[in-house]
């Protein structure tokens, strides 16, 4: 019976698994996802001092110590793991750049930001890595051509 045999199904096949290996030659399954705790790297007093504190001018200053372009905000390097690393690393973190700065300058011209009425800055408040209170602010109106 040639078609039993072709059809044969066998399980030790299914039950395999799929392994690479690295180049720090360990054996991992292929589909074994790995993640790293980024918050942690981006909190790190010994990379950042005062991390935790909001210092608008930290990856200038680092600049302006002779570093030019390598704490740049599109620069892959270990300290700052948002857009991977080696061959892994985002290759749309350019374009990702520039739509964010194409989109903050359209709202900042066109546009009236103001506070809600009776309200001061708000708190931001804090989930995970990101910092957001959306009744902070907002769209008072569109300018008008001058």
């Amino acid at each position: 019976m040639p078609a039993l045999n072709e059809t044969q199904i066998h399980i030790s096949i299914y039950l395999r698994a799929r392994l690479r290996t690295t180049s720090a030659k360990q054996a991992q399954r292929t589909s074994l996802s790995i993640e790293i705790p980024t918050y942690g790297f981006h909190r790190d007093e010994r990379l950042y001092p005062n991390a935790d504190t909001f210092d608008v001018c930290r990856f200038y200053d680092m600049s302006a110590a002779g570093a030019a372009g390598k704490h740049a905000y599109v620069t892959a390097r270990p300290e700052f793991l948002g857009w991977g690393l080696g061959s892994q690393v985002c290759p749309g973190r350019f374009l990702a750049d520039v739509e964010m700065k194409l989109v903050l300058a359209y709202v900042v011209t066109n546009y009236e930001l103001k506070y809600p009425e009776g309200k001061d800055r708000a708190v931001g408040m804090a989930i995970g890595n990101n910092v957001s209170d959306g009744s902070a602010c907002t769209i008072a109106r569109r300018r008008c051509a001058d």
